[in-house]
């Protein structure tokens, strides 16, 4: 299948997941107003579409798997909830639209984000295709990815980053090694422990992840032999290399620097 015709087929069974699992997300009106505003505010659904995507390519239906993947969405929309914030970005507008805490005022969106992110949790051990061990595990891999040591590592590097004059080309890719890349590697994982369980292979085999990050001078999207160019933020010249190495039970997905 081609990448548009992937995109075209399951963004919107993502789009339509996530809307109907937030309309019975919580009894409080409010909240559960905020948070679907806040998630279904647009997007380009990267994170669930990865996970799927090597789902699929080992061969796996995505329809039961949505609502595992569509979790990391949860965790991505917290993120810009509060980076949204006056304490931290201070943006008044995301996607077009009025940011959550412009639409919903600051106390209201604080708790949104505080809300989706235990929601996250909670529809990865609550979800009846996933084993126990599956569910300890992407529960254990999605905290560590998103916490103190991850994405809120990053942003924090970011906003200490803020002030300064210059950073280094280091810097920046520790910022975003954590900021962006952790999520986009959980992602990547969290595709390939579905068919870990299912297969019965012995052979060698499962998803590989090193998320790195390196200079560029455009801010577009390629597929150049078998390489998907993503570009990890609007404000930097900084990119992803998502490469397919195949493998004898299926394809081996891996983030990693390297050249064209």
């Amino acid at each position: 299948m081609k990448l548009s015709e992937f995109l075209a087929t399951v963004v919107p069974q993502i789009e339509d997941k996530l809307a109907a699992e937030l309309a019975h997300s919580t009894s409080n009106q409010t909240m559960r107003d905020a948070m679907t505003y806040a998630v279904m505010a647009g997007g380009k659904r990267l994170r669930p579409l990865l996970t799927l995507a090597v789902a699929q390519s080992y061969g796996l239906g995505i329809n039961g798997l949505l609502r595992a993947a569509s979790a990391l969405e949860l965790i991505h929309t917290y993120s810009l909830i509060h980076d949204d914030l006056p304490a931290m970005d201070n943006d008044d507008m995301r996607r077009g639209k009025p940011t959550t805490h412009k639409a919903f005022g600051e106390d209201v969106a604080i708790l949104a984000g505080d809300a989706l992110q235990p929601l996250a949790y909670q529809w990865l051990a609550s979800d009846p295709l996933l084993t126990t061990p599956q569910k300890a595990e992407l529960t254990l891999q999605l905290a560590l990815a998103s916490g103190a040591d991850g994405m809120v590592a990053g942003q924090v590097m970011d906003m200490a980053a803020t002030n300064a004059t210059t950073i280094s080309l280091d810097q920046a890719k520790a910022i975003h090694y954590r900021k962006t890349g952790a999520l986009i590697a959980y992602a990547a994982i969290a595709g390939g422990s579905w068919p870990m369980r299912l297969m019965k292979s012995k052979k060698p085999c499962g998803t590989s992840v090193w998320p790195m990050v390196w200079p560029f001078k455009s801010k577009m999207t390629w597929m150049i032999s078998g390489r998907m160019m993503l570009p990890i933020s609007k404000h930097t010249q900084l990119f992803w290399a998502l490469t397919v190495r195949r493998m004898p039970c299926g394809n081996r997905f891996e983030l990693r620097q390297m050249p064209l």
